[in-house]
Order: C-alpha cells, then sequence, then structure tokens
C-alpha cells in the first residue's frame, strides 16, 4: 500500500510537470489530421530523442481539445522521471491536436490520461 501511494505521488507530481511543461510549450498545436497511432508516438520518441543521455524515458498526456479532439503532449524524461530540458530550459518535447487515438495507443493509455514509455 505504501509503495502505491508513493507511486502515486510521483504521478501526481509528473503531472504537475507536464502541466509547466504545457506553459513552456506554448507553441501553437500542431494539427494532426489523422489518427495518432501508436507507432507515431513511438516513432517520435526514437527520432528526437535528445542526444547526451538526458532523456531516459518519455510520457504521454492527454486532455481536451476543442470541436472534440485531443490535445496530446508528449515530453522526454530525465533519470529523475521529470521533465528532461534543454540548456535554455524548454522541455525536450512536442504538442499535437488530434481527432483520435488508434485502438493500441487508446488501449496503452486505459483509464489514465498519461502514459509513460521506457
Amino acid at each position: 500500500m505504501r509503495d502505491e501511494t508513493r507511486r502515486q505521488d510521483h504521478l501526481n507530481d509528473l503531472l504537475g510537470e507536464l502541466s509547466r511543461a504545457l506553459e513552456l510549450l506554448a507553441v501553437p498545436r500542431a494539427i494532426f489530421n489523422r489518427t495518432l497511432r501508436y507507432e507515431d508516438v513511438i516513432t517520435w520518441f526514437i527520432d528526437n530523442r535528445p542526444r547526451g543521455g538526458v532523456a531516459q524515458a518519455g510520457a504521454v498526456l492527454r486532455g481536451p481539445a476543442p470541436g472534440g479532439r485531443l490535445d496530446i503532449i508528449q515530453v522526454f524524461l530525465d533519470g529523475q522521471h521529470s521533465v528532461a530540458c534543454g540548456p535554455g530550459g524548454k522541455p525536450y518535447g512536442r504538442r499535437l491536436e488530434v481527432h483520435a487515438l488508434d485502438d493500441e495507443l487508446s488501449e496503452a493509455f486505459g483509464q489514465s490520461d498519461l502514459l509513460l514509455v521506457q
């Protein structure tokens, strides 16, 4: 039970960091006019991994967007599971607005709006 409480506290802290990262990613959402696939998410993490070993994992946060679409935030995490940032403090990540998620990505999220990728 104690481990589960710690895990939940850590996830809550991570959600707070992701919210702050969202503010720093104050760029317009890229509009993704097709279904976002699990493969798209993983490929982006592989192709955009920052150099220097700062990124140890990834996180994907989903939330509502206008018009029934979904807001997706993808960021890299450091070894402490905090949002990895570049020298200027900007998070390594992207923000998308998507129409839908494929079945595999929806299943990976389950009932949560946060997906951790190792």
